[in-house]
């Protein structure tokens, strides 16, 4: 279990030995190191959920729910994360599927109330599994898909999900409603090249977004949320760009032949109307046109 968890470690994970003296970021070797660390980045390949009681580590036979593949315990107080393995994890990109999000966004909602778990706990930092200072239970290494974790729990409807907002049920949201902002906002940066200044205003509006929230994201999370958008829109922006003209000239187009279209059938029904003897100003009635028009059609 623990060479999975090496091998999905970010690259340049966040650590810390203190929460409350803020986070470092480091490489994988170095990281290790610290008592707390990011276990998932821009793919989420764990579902984290912190316990702050007594026997935390058994939360999960006390809220009947599928058994953790790790629990990672404080032996001072007994208080634990609890550490599902995904089989398949679910990216974060701006590219990615929201359906998805959504979904694990779900999972990770019910489970959080089933299991007593921190509901302002954002999943960003956990307990490091892999550092002494801890008490690491390695109950077994069969990771889950998301369905087989649903099985256990009542999944909260859409818009359940939302209010609720767990860590990742505010992240969906974060990076739903940013991404939105910046496909619309990235072409007013376009002029003076400035991919950091497009961060930078992508960050803050990520901010404005996240402030929102009863429990708001780390100030880390939403850089990184932030830095994806950005980057990704910024990379993208001109073939999404080019893709719309082509659309808008293909509307435009069929607009034009339908006008043209019309302009004939009226054309047609003008003249044989004349040539049936009816006058120019019975013609405009009929047809629901001036008679100048008329007479441009029968020119």
């Amino acid at each position: 279990m623990t060479n999975d968890i090496l091998k999905k470690l970010p690259r340049k994970p966040y650590c810390c030995d203190n929460l409350s003296g803020g986070l470092i970021i480091r490489s994988q070797k170095i990281a290790l190191k610290y008592r707390y660390i990011q276990l998932n980045h821009m793919i989420v390949n764990y579902l984290i959920f912190d316990i702050d009681r007594p026997k935390g580590a058994l939360a999960w036979e006390d809220g009947n729910v599928a058994t953790p593949n790790i629990a990672v315990i404080n032996q001072k107080n007994q208080h634990a994360h609890l550490i599902y393995f995904l089989a398949a994890g679910i990216s974060k990109f701006p590219g990615s599927s929201l359906k998805a999000l959504r979904y694990l966004a779900a999972v990770e909602a019910a489970y959080t109330k089933r299991l007593g778990a921190d509901f302002g706990y954002a999943g960003l930092i956990a307990k490091n599994p892999l550092n002494p200072f801890w008490k690491t239970w390695n109950i077994h290494n069969n990771k889950y898909d998301l369905s087989e974790l649903a099985d256990y729990v009542d999944l909260p409807k859409a818009g359940q999900v939302e209010n609720i907002r767990t860590g990742i049920g505010r992240n969906c949201d974060l990076f739903e409603n940013g991404r939105k902002w910046a496909y619309k906002a990235v072409r007013d940066f376009r002029d003076d090249k400035s991919y950091q200044n497009f961060l930078s205003a992508v960050y803050n509006q990520l901010l404005g977004f996240n402030n929102n929230f009863l429990s708001p994201l780390p100030s880390n999370e939403v850089f990184s949320t932030a830095k994806s958008i950005s980057k990704w829109t910024w990379q993208h922006d001109k073939e999404a760009y080019d893709k719309f003209m082509a659309r808008q000239k293909f509307k435009s187009d069929l607009a034009s032949e339908a006008r043209i279209d019309k302009s004939m059938k009226r054309t047609k029904l003008a003249i044989k109307l004349k040539q049936e003897g009816y006058s120019a100003a019975t013609i405009a009635k009929a047809m629901g046109l001036s008679v100048r028009q008329v007479y441009n059609y029968l020119s």
